[in-house]
């Protein structure tokens, strides 16, 4: 892979991420929805113990 991701870097794309949808201001369904996907995404992103 191009990029190395292990637990630090998905760990720490998730906080932003997060961190980007709080500032949407959006449903709580809605916000726990893409927060899931994106928590699930990152880690199966991870390529690297």
């Amino acid at each position: 892979m191009k990029f190395a991701i292990g637990q630090t870097e998905r760990d720490t794309w998730v906080q932003h991420m997060t961190t980007a949808v709080g500032s949407m201001h959006l449903p709580d369904e809605d916000s726990a929805m893409l927060i899931a996907y994106f928590e699930h995404t990152a880690t199966f992103l991870i390529n690297r113990p």
